[in-house]
């Protein structure tokens, strides 16, 4: 028994149509970083395709929660998704919480928030987990764009993952920068047809979905 598909069944899953693209990208042992996760969106479809030599480092600070996708998890014998009860930033801190009016809205705010979090860095959650590499990394926030790629910068470097961000509130410019001076190129997610088009930096503010890919992923991708 899934709870999160439960959930999603009664929530509905508005971005379902990205998990057949999340599947072909990935293959056994596999390692997936996901920051937002939720209530398992996509949680439990990455860590069954990773598989039990994979590993799904899932990021959601809310407790409400992380409570339940690790019922999911315990539920579904999903051993191989490691599940942080921090916010991903750009330092090791403390913050608010600010729960919008569905609770997986939420958005880091010193000055209106109500739940106290820590923060962390992926970087920080990479290395004490030993991670040597990581295939895709799913950012699904309403925004810190910046500061959560700004605490990625080692993987991002030295990596250069696979990123999908979810543009659930203006991506800024800044936060592309530090994607485009690694040398990444931006891809619209057309939900339609399931294909990856290539964007012209102006084009991304009103992107639903956004890829960014390296020279070498956009080759693998079209071979």
């Amino acid at each position: 028994t899934n709870l999160t598909h439960y959930n999603l069944e009664e929530k509905g899953n508005p971005n379902k149509n990205l998990e057949p693209i999340f599947t072909s990208i990935l293959e056994a042992g596999d390692k997936v970083i996901e920051v937002g996760a939720g209530y398992g969106t996509f949680t439990v479809a990455l860590a069954e395709k990773v598989g039990v030599s994979g590993n799904v480092i899932s990021f959601e600070p809310n407790s409400n929660i992380s409570n339940y996708l690790r019922e999911t998890k315990r539920i579904n014998n999903l051993n191989q998704i490691q599940i942080i009860e921090q916010a991903a930033s750009h330092e090791i801190d403390y913050s608010l919480l600010k729960i919008g009016s569905i609770e997986e809205h939420a958005v880091l705010d010193k000055d209106k928030g109500t739940l106290f979090i820590n923060t962390t860095t992926i970087d920080s959650v990479v290395e004490c987990n030993a991670i040597k590499t990581a295939k895709l990394v799913v950012l699904d926030t309403f925004g810190a764009w910046k500061e959560i790629l700004a605490g990625a910068k080692d993987l991002i470097n030295n990596v250069q993952p696979i990123m999908c961000i979810g543009n659930n509130n203006k991506l800024d410019h800044d936060s592309l920068k530090i994607l485009k001076n690694n040398g990444y190129q931006f891809f619209e997610f057309i939900e339609e047809v399931g294909v990856l088009s290539k964007l012209e930096e102006g084009n991304i503010s009103t992107v639903k979905w956004l890829f960014a890919l390296t020279d070498e992923w956009t080759k693998k991708l079209e071979s």
